[in-house]
């Protein structure tokens, strides 16, 4: 549940608590209504037997026991009488056997009533009760009603309460409403998820433009409530770093003055010195080192203040070979110093980048490798479309020590003695612009890869 987005989270909760309350408050509407009216209809029912009962003539109850047709015709046309005035399903009179003596049906039971042995013997006399509701063989629901007349004898009728099979419905009816709860619980969710988390992606997507630098970003609009107070917050911190990074630049822009112009002093006269001293002299071979550190110096704080100004990127469609053009001739004097090849394999698809950026990502890592290769050695440049666009700088040199690996990115940081450490910090960064990822291959074991996976 941690990788969800907000969003989800929001519609998975609420889809949980309906759902729950669904099941109870569904199971518990239908066991209360289903109670009430069982208990509603075994009350009628013995209502019903104790009525039947109070104009019963028990006196020739013996009678039956000793089958004489006069006391059977007699209590068969007394419980005919009761069927009739009650519309009741049946009326019969047992004995304390659970034996059907005579009934207002044809149809002859008994065994029916071992069912309800526990209830019936339970009765003293005079007192009704009643049997659980059972189903015949049509799915017709009924209820027995019981009465003790002595001893010996007993009434019994059965009441017809088919509107159970109504109330045995409702747990299908309560299914489908709890089903349409959780839909439009779902579609609530989705529509106050989306409230609060199309704002929240609004912001997050503003102050990533932060963090890359932008400070001219477009303030998010239609952003309301409590997210508005947040927008104001993000939008002073834009101010205030904006203003911060204006004065780091004039600052970074003087002290880089104050310097060159010390430099190009000492360039000046460190070259005079080299013109008016002998080939082989010590005072020409100082000054040429002199201009050679001189040049690094310079070299050093270009880079930096390109790697501190804004960069503002313009990404289109963009194909490798034509930038790798201009790369191999900035590199050619190099290559050829040390014999190395150049090999590029193209997919033959655009890459989306800014095409300035893309030639000064493109001619960092070239000259990484260049610089890590021995003579002889090769570098290869490939595009690749496997899921992702991007392209690759591999080459055969010793490779990255691990130690190493987890800092190369970071501004100022080298393993080479004259390195800015400026190289792929400046690349990462021009990267992130383009909404593209560099990475260092840690698996490639024949020398060093660097992988830049572009936006399609």
């Amino acid at each position: 549940m941690r990788s969800l987005s907000v969003r989800y989270k929001i519609i998975l909760l609420f889809s949980l608590i309906t759902v729950i309350l669904v099941i109870v408050l569904s199971r518990i509407s239908y066991v209360t209504v289903r109670e009430i009216y069982l208990e509603q209809a075994a009350g009628h029912v013995k209502t019903l037997t104790s009525l039947a009962a109070s104009d019963l003539d028990a006196s020739y109850l013996l009678f039956l026991t000793a089958k004489a047709d006069q006391a059977h015709n007699y209590y068969q046309s007394y419980l005919d009488g009761i069927v009739r005035q009650t519309a009741v399903a049946n009326a019969f009179i047992f004995n304390k056997n659970l034996d059907v003596l005579v009934s207002s049906e044809k149809h002859r039971f008994g065994s029916e009533l071992i069912l309800n042995r526990s209830e019936i013997e339970r009765l003293t006399i005079h007192q009704s009760g009643s049997s659980f509701p059972f189903a015949d063989s049509d799915q017709n629901w009924y209820i027995w009603g019981f009465y003790n007349i002595d001893d010996r004898f007993y009434l019994g009728i059965r009441e017809n309460i088919n509107r159970l099979e109504r109330i045995n419905q409702l747990s299908t009816i309560f299914f489908w409403i709890g089903a349409a709860g959780v839909l439009l619980t779902v579609m609530g969710g989705w529509i106050i998820a989306r409230t609060v988390a199309r704002p929240v992606d609004k912001l997050v997507e503003f102050s990533k433009k932060i963090g890359r630098g932008d400070f001219e970003a477009q303030v998010p609009d239609k952003i309301y409530g409590e997210f508005a107070l947040l927008k104001e917050t993000m939008q002073q911190m834009q101010t205030d770093l904006a203003a911060k990074n204006e004065e780091r630049e004039q600052l970074l822009a003087q002290i880089a003055h104050e310097i060159r112009n010390p430099l190009g002093g000492i360039e000046l006269l460190a070259g005079l010195i080299k013109e008016d001293s002998l080939t082989e002299s010590p005072a020409h071979n100082h000054s040429s080192k002199i201009l050679q550190e001189v040049s690094g110096l310079k070299e050093q704080i270009a880079a930096f203040l390109y790697y501190n100004k804004p960069i503002e990127s313009k990404p289109q469609q963009v194909q490798l070979k034509d930038i790798l053009k201009d790369v191999k001739l900035i590199h050619a004097q190099r290559l050829q110093d040390k014999n190395i090849k150049l090999n590029f394999e193209d997919a033959d698809y655009p890459l989306f980048f800014d095409p300035q950026h893309l030639k000064q990502v493109l001619t960092n890592l070239t000259a990484n490798s260049i610089d890590a290769v021995e003579e002889n050695g090769h570098i290869s440049i490939k595009t690749f479309k496997n899921g992702s666009h991007g392209f690759e700088v591999c080459d055969n040199g010793p490779g990255l020590d691990p130690k190493y690996r987890k800092n190369i990115f970071k501004p100022f940081f080298t393993t080479k003695s004259n390195g800015s450490g400026l190289g792929l910090a400046i690349c990462k960064k021009l990267c992130q612009q383009n909404n593209a990822l560099l990475e260092y291959d840690e698996n490639y074991k024949d020398g060093s890869r660097f992988i830049v996976i572009t936006k399609e």
